[in-house]
């Protein structure tokens, strides 16, 4: 692992800034806590991933510059299929920018951001209970991540009637100093090769005065297809819903959710997005740590067809690309009238189980 040094007046100050944190005798779940506390601690790096996928070890590499949870820029820089597509949160409003198709998203998926945030980012919980009502956290030995001491905290399923798990477990490595996330492993049993491996191999916090300007400048003449609320002019729009009731009521539309849902999943949102009068309902399940993902959208096809005319096929390709290269495992479903979708963190034949029970025409 390539590590970076910092100079020993460097090394001085900041522990002087930090010390508090070396101080704490925590338990793990109070670990988990300050990560979800701790969304403003400015800092720059460099992110190395890893996804094992059968005979197929793949990698990308990103780079991060973070001034809090609401303002930060991610740059993706290899593969070369995906080089240069950036990904950008500014006030709070989101931004995912193709420069080759000289194409953006702007005020874009609020679920789709998260899925790229968790992954490059990293997160741990939105949900304490619901987390250590599924999960056993236990602290394992400290240890550093490019040249940051951390606290290292193993989350793995309960118990159950089952030979395997049916959710993989996950280590995290957090900073000692701002409870960042440095590392995060994912796997499917002991003693096996994570699945999953995501880390800086350069990491540097920064004050609040030396944050970086993370604002992506477009250049004038990118198409921007915005993806905001419902308007009586919007060709596209999205629209975001905590439960199906929420969403019924709303747009008098039924919405048609899973029958079956592995042990532990509970709802969490509901998104439909119009687009180009395609209407796609993206719903979003978790246990506390894993996401699923349950997706439907009728007239693939032509849909398909719509999106390859309007844009290129080289931005399908890409969008392709991003879904290999993030840590999910993915399943559909084809209707008459519908696809289904169903992908996140989950063994392939609990995902078919879940789109297959998705009761569309």
């Amino acid at each position: 692992m390539k590590k970076f040094s910092i100079s020993l007046f460097s090394t001085i100050i900041l522990s002087t800034l930090v010390s508090p944190a070396f101080s704490q005798n925590l338990s793990p779940l109070e670990v988990v806590n300050k990560v979800s506390e701790s969304k403003k601690q400015s800092f720059t790096g460099s992110k190395l991933q890893k996804v094992v996928r059968q005979n197929l070890r793949l990698e990308s590499k990103a780079n991060v510059e973070y001034v809090n949870s609401d303002n930060f820029n991610i740059t993706l820089k290899n593969p070369g299929g995906i080089s240069g597509i950036k990904f950008a949160t500014n006030s709070g409003k989101s931004v995912i920018y193709f420069p080759q198709e000289k194409l953006s998203f702007t005020d874009a998926v609020p679920s789709g951001g998260d899925m790229i945030t968790d992954t490059v980012l990293g997160k741990i919980t939105s949900d304490p209970v619901l987390l250590q009502k599924n999960y056993d956290i236990v602290m394992k030995a400290d240890d550093e991540v490019a040249g940051n001491p951390t606290y290292v905290i193993d989350i793995r399923p309960k118990s159950s009637s089952k030979s395997y798990w049916t959710t993989p477990a996950r280590t995290f490595w957090v900073s000692k100093n701002n409870f960042q996330l440095l590392r995060e492993d994912r796997y499917w049993a002991d003693g096996i090769e994570p699945f999953f491996s995501s880390q800086y191999t350069d990491y540097k916090p920064l004050n609040y005065s030396a944050s970086p300007n993370v604002r992506i400048k477009l250049p004038y003449d990118v198409r921007k297809v915005e993806l905001g609320a419902k308007t009586d002019k919007s060709e596209t729009y999205l629209e975001s819903y905590k439960s199906a009731e929420a969403l019924e009521k709303k747009l008098n539309e039924k919405v048609i959710l899973p029958s079956y849902l592995p042990d532990g999943f509970k709802l969490k949102e509901i998104q439909v997005l119009n687009f180009f009068d395609t209407k796609i309902f993206v719903q979003k399940f978790d246990d506390g740590l894993n996401s699923m993902f349950v997706t439907y959208r009728s007239k693939p096809n032509f849909f398909l067809t719509l999106v390859a005319g309007t844009f290129s096929l080289d931005l399908i390709h890409k969008m392709s690309d991003l879904s290999y290269h993030a840590p999910y495992n993915y399943m559909s479903f084809e209707t008459k009238e519908n696809l289904v979708i169903s992908f996140g963190d989950l063994y392939p034949d609990d995902l078919k189980k879940v789109s297959s029970s998705v009761a569309v025409k």
